[in-house]
């Protein structure tokens, strides 16, 4: 494994070919393809945010809205982190109607 490769894993929270974060896992099958070790292998760009996006559209809104959760994390402070971010995060942009993936408007890019 390069360096580079390396950081990027690390910076995804990504140890041992594994997710650090429980409701990430679906992100091992998008990884895996780019990290190949020949180049003519590896997935493009466009391939990978294809990918991305039929996985992610698969997933619910509760899903999407989830907080990362970790792996190795203490079951008494995730309680009531799972509590907080529901009451005051989930519920708030339920109620605002934001949708839980940011799209931008159509024209912006152009």
């Amino acid at each position: 494994m390069t360096m580079s490769n390396w950081a990027r894993l690390r910076r995804l929270g990504i140890r041992r070919r594994q997710v650090r974060y429980l409701n990430l896992t679906f992100m091992n099958e998008l990884i895996a393809p780019i990290l190949r070790q020949e180049p003519a292998e590896r997935l493009t760009i466009d391939k990978a945010v294809e990918n991305l996006r039929q996985r992610t559209s698969k997933l619910s809104h509760w899903e999407l809205r989830a907080r990362l959760v970790e792996r190795d994390g203490d079951k008494f402070v995730t309680f009531f982190k799972n509590v907080y971010h529901v009451l005051f995060r989930t519920i708030s942009h339920l109620v605002q109607r934001t949708p839980p993936l940011p799209t931008p408007r159509p024209g912006t890019w152009d």
